[in-house]
Formats: C-alpha cells, sequence, structure tokens
C-alpha cells in the first residue's frame, strides 16, 4: 500500500479523483463484440473464444486504459505522484489471483463493473456467447435464467433489523436526570426506539453503499437473461455443439467514499461440448 507524507494527502485524493473519472469516461473492459467482427472467432473453440475475450482481451484493456490515466495524469499534475503507478500495478497483480482463468483451465472469473443506469458490462457474457454461436451458423438457446437478485443478499433489511431488534430482551436500567431529578427505568421498556435505531443504521449503510442502485441495475441485466445456461444448437454437424453457463460469483459494492467507482461483480463463465 503507498503511504504518502501529510502534504501529500490532498494530492492524493485529488489523483484518486481524476485517475477514477478517467476510468468512468473511457471504461477499462473490452467492449462487446458485434457481428460485423465476430467472423474472425468462427473457427475458435468455444474455450479457446471465451478464454480470448474475458482473459487475455480484458487484461489487455484494463492495463491499457490503467497506464494511460496514470500517465496522463502524472504529466498534468508534474509527476507529484509518480509512486502511484506502483501501486496500481500491484493492486493489478493481486486483482489476477482472483479473476481471469481458474485452475481447472475452463472456468472464468469475469469482473464487470456497473451502476443503475450502465450495466452494459453485465449483459456482455450472453450477448457474446450469442454472437460467436451465429458466427458458426447456429442458435444459441437459453436452457435456464436465473433471475434472482444476486446483489440483494449483500444486504441487510431495515425492517428485518426493526423485527429483530423488537424480539431482543434488553437487560439493565436507563436514567434520564431532568431539573435535577432522575428517573429510572427498564431498557426493556425503550426496546421500539433501540429497534428503530438499529433499522435507521442498517438503511444508511444501504444508502452509503447504494443498495438501491446495485439491485436496480443487476435487476436489469438478470431480466434480459443474462446469467443462466445456454446451448449452441443447429448447424451442418461438422461441429460439436457446445454449452456455456453464465452465473454471478461474488459481489462488491461500490466505495462508499468515492461515488465514481462502480458496483463489481465477478461472473463465473464455464463453456464446455454437450
Amino acid at each position: 500500500m503507498l503511504i504518502l507524507p501529510p502534504a501529500l494527502v490532498f494530492k492524493k485524493n485529488l489523483y484518486t479523483v481524476l485517475l477514477c473519472s478517467v476510468f468512468a469516461v473511457s471504461g477499462c473492459a473490452t467492449s462487446t463484440l458485434n457481428a460485423s467482427d465476430s467472423s474472425k472467432f468462427s473457427n475458435y473453440e468455444p474455450d479457446a473464444f471465451f478464454q480470448q475475450r474475458f482473459v487475455a482481451e480484458e487484461k489487455s484493456a484494463f492495463i491499457g486504459a490503467l497506464s494511460s490515466g496514470v500517465n496522463s495524469w502524472n504529466r498534468a499534475t508534474d509527476s507529484f505522484l509518480k509512486p502511484a503507478s506502483q501501486a496500481a500495478k500491484q493492486s493489478v497483480e493481486f486483482d489476477e489471483k482472483t479473476t481471469g482463468l481458474m485452475q481447472d483451465g475452463k472456468t472464468i472469473l469475469y469482473k464487470a463493473a456497473f451502476t443503475n443506469m450502465n450495466y452494459a458490462q453485465l449483459l456482455r457474457p450472453s450477448r457474446e456467447a450469442q454472437t460467436y454461436c451465429n458466427a458458426t451458423g447456429r442458435k444459441l438457446v437459453a436452457v435456464k435464467t436465473n433471475k434472482a437478485n444476486f446483489p440483494s443478499k449483500f444486504f441487510a433489511s431495515p425492517s428485518e433489523a426493526f423485527a429483530e431488534a423488537m424480539n431482543q430482551t434488553y437487560s439493565g436500567k436507563v436514567g434520564i436526570t431532568v431539573a435535577g431529578v432522575t428517573v429510572t427505568n427498564d431498557l426493556n421498556n425503550y426496546k421500539t426506539i433501540i429497534a428503530q435505531h438499529e433499522a435507521d443504521q442498517v438503511n444508511m449503510r444501504n444508502v452509503m453503499y447504494d443498495r438501491d442502485g446495485a439491485i436496480k441495475g443487476y435487476q436489469a441485466a438478470a431480466d434480459k437473461n443474462s446469467f443462466g445456461m445456454y446451448e449452441c444448437q443447429g448447424g451442418d454437424g461438422t461441429r460439436k455443439n457446445w454449452r456455456v453457463t453464465i452465473l454471478p460469483f461474488s459481489f462488491e459494492p461500490r466505495d462508499p467514499t468515492n461515488q465514481l467507482i462502480p458496483h463489481i461483480l465477478k461472473i463465473m463463465i464455464v463453456p464446455e461440448y454437450i
């Protein structure tokens, strides 16, 4: 972790905001494959296609955007934070251990950034599977779809927090002093106040981490059949049919201290022959 002296704290914060702005505007992900560009992948085997698009090209696009952002802002700020580029590279190295091609040689973890308004990266795996399948003269069929809202389980419910607090038994007493007179009462008699406080705390955390935005963005993608199992069927029989499973794997809410940072969903992609 990069540690700066106090004199550079303001500059570090400025740098962080500017670098995040570069990512937010230009994006770090590979753009979604379109039909006109898909022909070059028509002879790829399924595992080779998905590894090329969601491992090799994704890594290249991210590092390219990172280097461009760091270099641009170093120049714009007289290189006062050149060491930040090294810290950023270390962050990339750590992330490579938890994304990309897994040890089984076929499972891919793809890191998709999204907001409630922009969830294109969530759509990308299923959309590209369809484009690739079409390029080989076949049709992609959704065998099973998963529309359950994955991020929602990572957030607590204010109403549930209230109900849980109301079901608790509180021991002890609380004293309230008014005009020199102290009135002592059982803490259990303030159960409703305690429960409301717990609900308010949960709601505040949900707002900080943009619960509603995460759920809305994800659900919009799920409603477009972006998650599930898909089979590439048809053709002239000269190539094996294949299927791919695309499911959410983990969720990271945005940084509550920086609204420029989007939510992150790691998506599991597993292609295989039928």
